[in-house]
């Protein structure tokens, strides 16, 4: 069975968003000085804001697979086990050892 890739619901990210809420506080306050070197308590909110609103929207882009995993639990269609890693290791002897010692 292919799976396939779930869709996006909202790909913007934070800095998507950031500019999207200053071009609103541009419109809504049109006094406020929103330059980068203000460094003041609203710029800092809108910069939250962001953040915030682009976890949300990453949690979002998850939803898909969620649900798609979901159906295929319901339905009681299982993935392949998984399987354990190997890979050789090699160990040296140490300069100042006398004699060897096997590991277990």
């Amino acid at each position: 069975m292919k799976q396939t890739e779930a869709p996006h619901i909202d790909t913007r990210r934070a800095e998507e968003f950031r500019g999207e809420l200053l071009t609103r506080a541009r419109a809504w306050l049109r006094g406020w000085s929103l330059e980068e070197a203000t460094g003041d308590f609203g710029t800092a909110l809108l910069d939250v804001a962001a953040r915030f609103s682009s976890q949300v929207a990453e949690r979002l882009d998850r939803a898909g697979e969620k649900l798609s995993l979901g159906l295929l639990d319901w339905l009681a269609i299982r993935g392949k086990a998984a399987k354990p890693a190997r890979m050789p290791v090699a160990l040296k002897l140490a300069d100042t050892a006398r004699d060897p010692v096997f590991a277990p």
